[in-house]
C-alpha cells in the first residue's frame, strides 16, 4: 500500500503574465542530477505543476513538499523576543549551504532570501495529516464571500522540529550575470541594487547577514539607534541582558549572547 502524504498547492492569480519559478525549478533539477552537494536538502523542491481554469482564466498550479510555516512566521507567533543562538546558528548554516548549492552547482541567483522564504519542513508528515485530521472534527471559521469563494484563517500550529528549507524562486535569475533591475524587499536589498549597479550571486550573501541580525531581537535594535543615536545609560540599567548587546559606553557591542 503506497503511504499518503501531504503536498502544498501554490496557485497563481489569472492575470500573471510571466511564471518565473518553473522555468527555474527546470533548471536547477538538472543541475542536482549530476551533484551530490549538501545543500540541495535545503532546498524546498518542486513536486509537480499543472493548470487549473477557473472562472476568470487559467491559473498555474505548482505543487510543493509540505512545511510547517516560514521562521518570519514562526518569531511573530511564537517567538516575539528572538530565536536564541543555536537556532539562529544552525538556520543560518542551512541557508549557506542552500546558496552555495545554487550559486556553485546551480548557477542561480535567488534575489529573495529572508525569513519569509525560510520554512520550517517535517521531518514526519503525520504531522501535517493530523492537522487535516482537526481541520473535519474541528474547522477554522469560514466567510463566504460569493458562490464560488470562501475565505478562511490558517490553522496556527505549534512548530516541531524540522529542516530548514529555502522556498521562493519566483525572482530568482539564472547564470551568473551581470544582472541589474530592483530586487529583495527594500530593507534586505544589497548596496549595488540601491545604487543601480550590477549584481550577481553575493547580493544573495548581503541578505544572508541581514536576516541573521533580523532572526535575533538586537536587529530591530540596531535600527533605533541608527535613527536616535545610542539610548542613555538610565535606560539601559533596566534592562537585565544589557551586557549580551552594550559595552559601557552604551554602545552596541559585537559580543551577542
Amino acid at each position: 500500500m503506497q503511504k499518503a502524504s501531504m503536498s502544498l498547492l501554490k496557485v497563481y492569480v489569472h492575470t500573471s503574465l510571466v511564471h518565473s519559478e518553473l522555468p527555474c525549478y527546470d533548471h536547477i533539477s538538472r543541475r542536482m542530477a549530476n551533484s551530490s552537494h549538501r545543500g540541495r536538502g535545503s532546498i524546498r523542491w518542486l513536486l509537480d505543476s499543472f493548470d487549473v481554469v477557473g472562472e476568470h482564466g487559467k491559473h498555474a498550479v505548482l505543487v510543493f513538499e509540505a512545511a510547517q510555516m516560514s521562521l518570519r512566521d514562526m518569531k511573530l507567533a511564537f517567538r516575539p523576543d528572538g530565536f536564541d543562538e543555536d537556532f539562529v546558528r544552525g538556520a543560518i548554516t542551512e541557508l549557506l549551504r542552500a546558496l552555495d548549492f545554487l550559486h556553485r552547482h546551480g548557477e542561480v541567483v535567488h534575489t529573495d532570501v529572508h525569513p519569509g522564504n525560510m520554512l520550517l519542513g517535517v521531518y514526519d508528515n503525520n504531522i501535517m495529516q493530523s492537522l487535516a485530521e482537526r481541520e473535519f472534527t474541528s474547522p477554522v471559521s469560514r466567510k463566504a464571500v460569493s458562490p464560488t469563494r470562501t475565505i478562511y484563517p490558517s490553522r496556527l500550529m505549534r512548530p516541531r522540529e524540522g529542516p530548514m528549507l529555502l522556498s521562493d524562486f519566483g525572482e530568482a535569475r539564472i547564470g551568473p550575470g551581470p544582472h541589474g533591475g530592483h530586487i529583495m524587499p527594500l530593507e534586505y536589498r544589497a548596496p549595488e541594487t540601491l545604487l543601480y549597479i550590477v549584481w550577481s550571486y553575493p547580493v544573495d550573501i548581503w541578505s544572508v547577514g541581514l536576516t541573521d541580525g533580523d532572526l535575533y531581537d538586537a536587529a530591530h535594535l540596531a535600527q533605533f539607534i541608527a535613527a536616535l543615536g545610542p539610548p542613555p545609560p538610565e535606560f539601559l540599567a533596566k534592562n537585565p541582558e544589557r551586557a549580551d548587546f552594550w559595552d559601557e559606553q552604551s554602545m552596541m557591542s559585537t559580543r551577542t549572547k
